[in-house]
């Protein structure tokens, strides 16, 4: 467990909004006047709308099994927001404590159960975060979920009202800290958003703009089979532009080599970039007629899929038009990135051409975070930086394809290659940013983008047996 000092948690807030202790002449005129009955914490709960309560069970070292509520009464309430993030804080002197709740990566925190919550903020960008924590005791490790029942941000950022219900386990333990915040909260709340009127929230819909009750993945990405963009994108006379058809042309109709993507909507190009010695089955330790599509894909193993590409642009390239990637010298970058890395060569070949850097959320420049997983935002830049390197030139676009990543940092790179067909979308304008990017998505990603060079005639089609020489 964690030994948090009380100076950790009194850090200034930027943003922040504060309920303070109510001065105990008020309370007094309070009671006479009959709006606080007794000291009954239902009544006092009723009056101040700003309160903090923890269900702890024993064992949990956290709550240390005591049930026990916070009112205005007991302290100080602050509340502070950021990008998905909202922050509450109780601070009563000889105890204290900071609940953060944070969305997936990309993401708005808006009203709606949220589950699968790990530690913030060392949570998986496409998880959401939540941390419990004060009084001296933190967790290392946490598990979790959380309802955001309101939320309500002012126009330039301060937390207005809020209101939260928590489930928190410490180090992956049974025993639970259940609990719940309010912060100036309504006294009742509306249902959670819809916006497809599916029966399923927001905040846990896989296709949160087509009606899917049933929330049908098949390829396993994230993301519902109702918003998979499978097709290719609307060429100029409003046909379709298939990239893969003529690269792929030449592998055979038999050729299936895994037994898990039958029927997916990447499984022809899967298969098209197993051909080319790009991937392989077998990954986390499956039998190697198993693709894992549905698996997210780490940095280190993006760096190998990423340099294995280039490698095959360079074989099938052809004339001297197209940049090559320069072989490993044996110099090692990244202090995370040790000899017995299966992904060092690559990470660090990608590095010294400029297309991978180090400092991933947060971490020293020296760090290149091997074990994190990429986002498709993350991805999109990756992809350009190569492709830069390969053509002499970046993709771009001066269109706006997608709704849900202005002002991300890797727009322009994701507007770059969904301009070139290799990013596709749900089909309604929706990219998934902060989404960690899937084998099969993986692969759909570098197929496409194969495809792009050799229909612009910088490399031949694939072999039609093997990698090529």
């Amino acid at each position: 467990m964690v030994d948090l000092g009380e100076g950790s948690r009194r850090a200034e807030r930027r943003r922040a909004t504060t309920r303070r202790r109510l001065p105990a002449l008020a309370v007094v005129v309070l009671l006479v006047l009959g709006f606080v009955v007794g000291a009954a914490d239902s009544a006092r709960a009723e009056f101040t709308n700003t309160w903090l309560r923890f269900d702890s069970d024993p064992g949990d070292y956290i709550g240390q099994g005591v049930d026990r509520t916070w009112y205005l009464v007991d302290g100080e309430f602050t509340a502070r927001a950021g990008p998905g993030l909202v922050t509450v804080s109780f601070n009563g002197g000889t105890e204290w404590w900071t609940l953060d709740f944070k969305a997936p990566s990309g993401r708005d925190l808006e009203p709606g159960p949220y589950e699968g919550a790990t530690r913030y903020p060392f949570q998986s960008p496409a998880k959401p975060g939540l941390d419990v924590s004060g009084s001296g005791r933190g967790c290392n490790t946490s598990t979790g979920r959380f309802d955001v029942r309101e939320v309500v941000l002012a126009a330039d950022g301060a937390v207005e009202r809020f209101a939260a219900d928590f489930e928190q386990h410490c180090e992956g333990e049974k025993p639970a800290l259940r609990g719940s915040v309010r912060y100036d909260a309504s006294a009742s709340f509306p249902p959670a958003p819809d916006d497809d009127a599916d029966g399923v929230p927001n905040t846990v819909d896989n296709c949160r703009s087509v009606a899917n009750g049933n929330q049908t993945d098949a390829d396993r990405d994230g993301l519902g089979d109702a918003c998979d963009g499978g097709g290719a994108p609307p060429d100029d006379d409003g046909g379709e532009v298939d990239l893969t058809a003529a690269l792929c042309a030449a592998v055979p109709d038999h050729e299936n080599p895994f037994v898990d993507d039958d029927g997916l909507a990447f499984e022809s190009l899967i298969e098209c970039l197993a051909t080319s010695g790009i991937t392989a089955g077998g990954p986390n330790g499956l039998p190697s007629d198993r693709y894992g599509p549905g698996l997210v894909v780490t940095r280190g193993q993006m760096a190998s899929f990423l340099a294995r590409e280039l490698d095959t642009a360079a074989a099938l390239r052809t004339g001297e038009g197209l940049g090559t990637l320069a072989t490993f010298d044996g110099t090692n970058d990244f202090r995370d990135v040790g000899r017995t890395n299966v992904h060092r060569e690559a990470i660090n070949r990608l590095a010294d051409a400029g297309i991978a850097v180090g400092g991933p959320g947060g971490r020293p420049a020296d760090e290149f975070g091997p074990e994190q997983p990429v986002t498709r935002a993350q991805m999109a830049s990756f992809l350009n930086r190569a492709h830069q390197l390969l053509t002499g030139s970046a993709m771009g676009s001066p269109l706006d394809h997608f709704t849900d990543d202005d002002g991300d940092p890797h727009e322009a790179n994701i507007d770059g290659i969904a301009s070139q067909g290799i990013a596709v979308g749900d089909g309604n304008a929706v990219y998934g940013p902060g989404r960690a990017i899937t084998r099969g998505q993986m692969a759909a990603f570098l197929t496409r983008h194969l495809g792009l060079l050799e229909k612009t005639g910088l490399v031949t089609p694939l072999p039609e047996t093997g990698p090529p020489a």
